[in-house]
């Protein structure tokens, strides 16, 4: 049946920027909106890119869906702050991805996945000084008196295990009945996937990236970003690229 209340949050992970350019049309086409959380990404912003993965990120952003981090290096939060503490891995997981933001253009609030689906309360407790939302594994609904207070999100994978995917095609259908809100991810587009989600869509479901869900439940004026931004210039230091074309206007 056509219900226009529902919502599903569809994320994709890691860094296969060229494929998931491939599949914006689709988004489009389908009135689909994601969030794309980008790992991996120093290559972007250091020239090591031969290009293409710089302009699929472009294309990702001007598009109209949202770009969050995933880390620069796809590290185990909760393993490395137990290491080097929080401080060590924002400077090395976080600050770089600013940098990218100012590059291509992300606009604030930004958001956060954890890699592996690695973190704990104490590790959310900082992120969220920094980011509007951080989003962990796993299935979770989200009723519709419960969307304001949404700042840590639960994902379904929806990609990588084929023998799981009924139960999240059911949890899907169940969100759109009760005008409730899920949230997926995958890595990859899959296609099967994907098409039953372009039927939900066409069924009235809104697929929404965080920054418009957020907009929707009247959370986007999340607090963003106490953390003072100066350690972004600590960071160029040790790089030796100090004199990285974002900072040449400050």
């Amino acid at each position: 049946s056509r219900n226009s209340g529902s919502v599903c949050l569809l994320s994709f992970d890691d860094c296969y920027l060229r494929e998931w350019a491939e599949w914006l049309p689709f988004l489009r086409d389908n009135g689909m909106r994601a969030t794309f959380y980008v790992s991996n990404f120093m290559p972007l912003i250091c020239g090591g890119e031969d290009g293409a993965g710089a302009d699929a990120l472009r294309a990702l952003v001007s598009g109209g869906h949202t770009v969050g981090c995933h880390g620069a290096a796809h590290g185990r939060a909760k393993k490395m702050t137990r290491e080097v503490g929080f401080d060590g891995y924002y400077h090395s997981e976080i600050v770089p991805y600013f940098i990218l933001a100012d590059e291509f253009k992300i606009k604030k609030p930004y958001h956060y996945a954890y890699p592996y689906g690695n973190g704990d309360s104490g590790t959310d407790r900082e992120l969220l000084d920094i980011f509007a939302t951080v989003r962990y594994g796993g299935r979770e609904y989200y009723s519709p008196d419960r969307l304001h207070k949404v700042r840590v999100i639960h994902a379904a994978n929806f990609g990588k295990r084929p023998e799981g995917s009924c139960g999240h095609e059911d949890a899907v259908r169940h969100a759109h009945k009760n005008n409730g809100a899920i949230a997926l991810h995958m890595h990859r587009p899959i296609e099967k996937r994907m098409l039953f989600l372009a039927d939900m869509a066409r069924a009235g479901m809104r697929f929404l990236s965080i920054v418009a869900f957020l907009g929707l439940t009247g959370n986007y004026n999340s607090r963003v970003c106490r953390r003072s931004c100066f350690p972004i210039v600590a960071f160029l230091g040790l790089t030796g690229n100090y004199n990285h074309p974002t900072l040449r206007h400050r």
